[in-house]
């Protein structure tokens, strides 16, 4: 049974991920840091609310029924859009039109001893990333050789004295700018959540890209918050080949597409219409993703 729980969970964990991914993607282009990095963040997101949300006292083997033995007909693919009228949609493999099973039952029920073996290398792994992250989370350290935010109830902005010395009084304020703008968003929150996720769910594709991605939104959001793009580039190049630290929002990372975005033309402010339009496709978006249903699969 355990076996069976832990294969449904990362199979279906792994198609939503890909989804959300598809989904989100439609949006890649858009314009706004801020907007991209929420957007980015959902297929995480998604993985968390599908593991919560799911029925699974409906899935199969708590029935003791079995996939292979079920009556002609009776094993059915339902695939669906408009979910109870709300924008979403999803696949779901039931037996008897009342239970649900997934590609980790057939793997199962076809090779008993190879879904031992999956389920316990997965988990085996993940335990041991996760004991390493816990054991860097008790190891932090609040010292940065730039400017980051540090904590996760409590954070607080800390910098290298050596690297605050170097920027002059504009430099310091848009810095500081850009540090409570991370706080201000809960951006340290989001760092440590994906601090824990990532071992957890190590096996998911393209996860690595995505959370580079994200950051780098939310950089890039925090520098355009500062409202000085000349101090926050020039603070910026006297910190690009600082190290970052776990569990820190550092200043410096992570890459140069943060100086040439910020050296661009500034583009006229958002009316209230457009933001008004980005926040309907945001919520939209959201609803949908959330909405749609992959487990099991």
């Amino acid at each position: 049974m355990i076996a069976r729980f832990i294969l449904n969970i990362y199979a279906s964990a792994t198609l939503s991920f890909l989804f959300s991914i598809g989904i989100i993607f439609l949006f890649s282009r858009l314009k706004k840091p801020r907007l991209l990095a929420c957007l980015f963040l959902i297929p995480f997101l998604k993985v968390i609310w599908d593991l919560f949300s799911a029925a699974h006292s409906n899935w199969v083997y708590l029935h003791n029924l079995s996939i292979f033995s079920a009556p002609e007909n009776s094993r059915i693919i339902s695939v669906y859009a408009l979910y109870h009228g709300l924008p979403g949609c999803g696949i779901h493999l039931s037996l008897l039109g009342s239970t649900w099973f997934s590609v980790g039952d057939l793997l199962h029920e076809s090779w008993p001893v190879l879904s031992y073996c999956l389920a316990l290398t997965i988990v085996t792994i993940s335990c041991l990333k996760l004991i390493r992250r816990i054991f860097l989370f008790f190891k932090r350290s609040s010292e940065t050789s730039s400017c980051a935010v540090v904590g996760f109830w409590k954070p607080k902005i800390v910098s290298s004295e050596a690297y605050f010395k170097t920027l002059s009084t504009e430099e310091q304020t848009a810095v500081i700018s850009h540090e409570k703008a991370h706080i201000r968003w809960g951006d340290h929150l989001v760092h440590h959540f994906l601090f824990f996720f990532e071992p957890l769910f190590w096996f998911l594709p393209f996860k690595k890209r995505l959370i580079h991605q994200l950051h780098l939104c939310q950089e890039m959001a925090c520098d355009k918050a500062a409202k000085a793009p000349l101090a926050v580039a020039s603070a910026l190049k006297k910190a690009l080949t600082t190290p970052s630290a776990p569990l820190t929002l550092n200043f410096s990372s992570p890459s140069t597409k943060r100086v040439q975005a910020l050296l661009k033309q500034p583009s006229a402010k958002a009316s209230l219409w457009q933001r008004s339009l980005s926040f309907i496709l945001f919520g939209t978006v959201l609803t949908f993703i959330l909405m749609s249903q992959f487990l099991p699969f």
